[in-house]
């Protein structure tokens, strides 16, 4: 018999049809992803016994232990055949100049004198260079130890093993130094956030979390430990000021080739650390590999967000980024939520060096370096400028068919539950890759852009060892960014893949117009010889 098809028969079909297409997209893996909430409270807390300047030893040099990190790569989206073409948004000149006062300062890594008579001699791979400023001190970490510097002359007051924080305070935190760690300053309390992970003993696995009791670095502390399940990765950091937020890549366990389970983003009780009582963690998890690499938002300046605003967290997907607002109640944590806001179209791109994950090339070297295009560049800046919200961000794209990497940035525009774009671009003004980017704004809105360089110029024959270069903005430049200015020459390669796994630029507290950016470079070639550099800059017309 003959089956009559009819309207609704059509109907059906189609909505079959566009039911399985939005659910099968990137889009709809960005919006519809399953969301599991948890809370539970700090497994241990203390207020350090002894102030930090006085615990001792403070560093221990281990010498013929050495190890390159591995780099836990990230889901990509797939563009499909019928997905539009390409079209990136390059910036393949600049125009105009900025002008920045830059005094330069030496950080942590292989060589530096920490005091005592030693030199520093980082046991791993690649830096993990971060940092952040406060009143009078600047504080760096890098992937097994922390600087402490006078903030005016750049000299190093104390460097110490990253574990030394919780010296006492017993477990795995005490006893274990393994890395990915966060330091920020909380200008709201003026106090000192320094953050790392533990990975190694196996489940449970820890968060390690602590928070100065006064402006000075060097003091006492507010020790905590929260656990995870599962193994959290690469873990950044956000302030707020109702709690401390962060993002963690999720695997299974802590083994070079653990699947991937998700994303998660968390909230700490910020107002209990301040004061050194019990303090809860509520969570989200992203179970869809695709929701990795998120930033939560990290907050800038001296103009609070308006009362009521989430934290936002942002990753990108196929030609958008993805954005949530995490709206914690400290009171009863099973309302908080995670709502997926509405996908952020931007110029299409796609990620630097693709799955093959590595394509930084350097100066007269055979070896390529990975650009962690796969996911976002920290921080996520944010700050409230009166009239408008602003978010800033960054990551790595492919540029030109002559350019294996580019920065693309943003500044988006923030309202309550909206969020848009208000300009982006792919800064990729020659043919060197350019990669490994931080971003943010100082109170004039001038935007600054750190990050690495390396590879072909303008010419074969203008080549480039991995290097550090600093752009920006000001409200009334022409459309992009400015001309390139190198802040430090690199005189080596990095002879494995793995580099940085990322670096920052804090906002100086004392005037809010000075950027203080942190990266690494190589002063010669080798696998264990990075150096980092802590670099200072202001606009002139910030005052």
């Amino acid at each position: 018999m003959r089956r009559l098809i009819t309207p609704l028969v059509v109907f059906q079909a189609a909505t079959l049809v566009w039911f399985v297409l939005l659910m099968t997209s990137p889009r709809a893996c960005a919006q519809t992803s399953s969301v599991e909430r948890t809370s539970s409270e700090a497994v241990h807390f203390d207020s350090s016994s002894k102030p930090l300047r006085d615990v001792s030893p403070r560093f221990v040099i281990t010498k013929g232990v050495k190890r390159v990190k591995v780099a836990r790569s990230l889901p990509i989206p797939t563009r499909n055949s019928n997905a539009p073409l390409r079209k990136p948004l390059l910036q393949t000149a600049a125009s105009f100049d900025i002008d920045v006062d830059i005094s330069n300062y030496e950080g942590l890594g292989e060589g530096k004198d920490i005091g005592g008579g030693a030199k520093y001699d980082d046991p791993a791979s690649p830096s993990d260079a971060n940092a952040s400023v406060g009143r009078t001190q600047y504080v760096e970490w890098v992937n097994n130890a922390f600087g402490i510097f006078d903030k005016a002359t750049g000299k190093l007051i104390l460097a110490a093993q990253g574990n030394v924080i919780w010296s006492g305070f017993g477990g795995r935190c005490e006893t274990n130094n393994d890395g990915d760690p966060i330091v920020q300053y909380d200008k709201l309390a003026n106090r000192w956030v320094m953050s790392q992970f533990v990975e190694k003993g196996g489940k449970p696995f820890l968060q390690c979390i602590a928070v100065s009791q006064t402006d000075d670095a060097g003091g006492l502390y507010n020790r905590y430990s929260f656990e995870f399940k599962e193994f959290n990765d690469y873990g950044k950091l956000g302030v707020w000021p109702d709690g401390y937020y962060a993002s963690f890549n999720m695997f299974q366990d802590e083994s070079d080739d653990a699947p991937a389970t998700g994303g998660k983003a968390c909230a700490f009780e910020r107002r209990k650390m301040l004061i050194g009582q019990q303090a809860k963690m509520v969570c989200f998890d992203l179970r869809e590999p695709m929701q990795m690499g998120l930033l939560p938002s990290d907050f800038d300046g001296t103009m609070i967000p308006p009362s009521g605003t989430p934290n936002y967290f942002i990753n990108w997907g196929l030609d958008q980024l993805n954005a949530w607002a995490f709206q914690v109640n400290w009171d009863n944590p099973n309302t908080s939520s995670f709502k997926a806001l509405e996908a952020i179209k931007v110029d299409s791109f796609d990620p630097a060096c693709g799955n093959e994950r590595k394509c930084i090339p350097q100066k007269d070297s055979p070896s390529l370096l990975q650009s962690l295009g796969d996911r976002m560049m920290y921080r996520l800046a944010y700050r409230n400028m009166g009239a408008h919200q602003v978010l800033l961000v960054n990551h790595s794209v492919q540029g030109s068919d002559l350019t294996p990497s580019a920065i693309r940035w943003y500044e988006l525009r923030v309202a309550g539950d909206k969020i848009a774009l208000f300009q982006h671009g792919t800064y990729a003004p020659d043919g060197a890759a350019r990669w490994m980017g931080s971003i943010a704004m100082d109170r004039n809105g001038d935007i600054l852009l750190g990050y690495n360089f390396s590879g072909l110029g303008t010419s074969p024959s203008f080549k480039f060892h991995p290097s550090i270069a600093i752009t920006g903005r000001r409200p009334g430049d022409p459309q992009g960014l400015a001309k390139e200015i190198v802040v430090v020459a690199g005189l080596g390669n990095q002879s494995s893949e793995r580099w940085g796994d990322y670096s920052s630029i804090a906002l100086d507290p004392a005037d809010d117009c000075t950027f203080w950016l942190t990266s690494q470079y190589q002063s010669q070639t080798g696998i264990y010889v990075w150096r980092t550099n802590v670099s200072r800059v202001k606009f002139k017309g910030c005052q």
